[in-house]
């Protein structure tokens, strides 16, 4: 909220994560028992008792292709220097702004995703995980070079982020409240716009009173019968 252009910052964020992401790593909840033990008798069994218990710990790692222009590239190296550590000033640079943060804790440089796998009917949850207080530790790979014989390179990248996750019944319960308050109104792909043309776009010279004309009209009347049977 404290840049000028903040909606812009925030659709990104959404963008890289929600459409842009080829694949995420990196999201864990193992629990892993620490146990004491006694000896028990004289074979060698021993009693254990449970003492201790740990969650694997997360460590998202963002995946994909960047885009010409080079928008996420762009995103990214700004979110570091802006609200990190810039590399020739070794202070965040919203210091120069005007209306500049009065701390910089991680309310203020970091983002919080919730990462969820709805079950296949998308009424319940399956995993879920709240990360707070991530921050992408490195940027894309920028680096330059010619070979006029060599085609374009496809830049991919991968970018670990920092974070502590919550991974627990009541982060199921609220990404259960999250998905049934999705809209799913246009989901269904037989029952979206063709891109094709539709009957009122063609030539009436081609056109024939009472014809089926392709792909468009036969999605207009499959949606419009009731399924037999």
């Amino acid at each position: 909220a404290l840049l000028p252009d903040s909606d812009v910052w925030y659709g990104t964020l959404k963008a890289m994560w929600e459409e842009r992401a080829t694949s995420i790593d990196g999201l864990h909840r193992k629990i892993t028992g620490e146990f004491a033990s006694a000896a028990y008798g004289g074979a060698g069994e021993e009693q254990e008792v449970l003492k201790n218990s740990t969650r694997e710990r997360s460590q998202p790692v963002w995946n994909g292709i960047e885009l010409e222009g080079r928008p996420l590239t762009t995103f990214v190296d700004l979110w570091h220097t802006l609200f990190g550590v810039d590399p020739d000033t070794k202070w965040p640079l919203i210091t120069t702004y005007t209306n500049r943060p009065t701390d910089n804790l991680p309310d203020t440089r970091s983002a919080t995703i919730l990462f969820m796998e709805p079950n296949q009917t998308l009424t319940g949850i399956e995993k879920a995980w709240i990360v707070v207080d991530m921050f992408p530790k490195e940027g894309f790979d920028d680096s330059g070079k010619f070979d006029k014989t060599a085609p374009g390179d496809i830049i991919q990248a991968s970018i670990p982020f920092t974070g502590m996750a919550h991974s627990n019944l009541a982060c199921r319960a609220y990404a259960l409240q999250v998905l049934q308050s999705m809209n799913f109104v246009g989901a269904n792909p037989n029952l979206q716009q063709p891109v094709i043309s539709s009957l009122a776009d063609i030539d009436p010279k081609l056109s024939t009173a009472g014809a089926s004309y392709g792909y468009s009209d036969q999605v207009a009347s499959a949606a419009s019968q009731t399924l037999q049977v």
